[in-house]
């Protein structure tokens, strides 16, 4: 690298004032945040229990296609079972009663 072609650039010191104090005017205006009307507080507080109401519904209804898929899991799971015991001891088995017989 050849340092000789490097240049000094020069400071500019209003410039510097300038945006020292830009940003602290950009800081300062928010800093200071409005406070909520009492309407728009009530409007925000019924949007929040649609929110809630919408969650439950969706929660209970994922709770509820979780536990039918569970039971239908548990179900092909103890007829495959019935038919492994069964086919073991020389039987058929019965879907309908989850028995074996001859």
């Amino acid at each position: 690298m050849n340092y000789s072609t490097t240049r000094n650039l020069t400071f500019s010191g209003r410039m510097a004032i300038v945006a020292l104090i830009l940003s602290i005017f950009a800081f300062a205006g928010q800093v200071k945040a409005d406070e909520f009307t009492a309407k728009e507080q009530a409007a925000i507080a019924k949007h929040q229990q649609i929110l809630e109401e919408q969650i439950a519904q969706s929660e209970h209804k994922l709770e509820m296609q979780a536990e039918a898929t569970f039971v239908e899991q548990v179900k092909e799971s103890e007829q495959e079972f019935m038919a492994l015991v069964c086919t073991a001891h020389g039987l058929d088995a019965d879907r309908e009663t989850g028995a074996c017989y001859e």
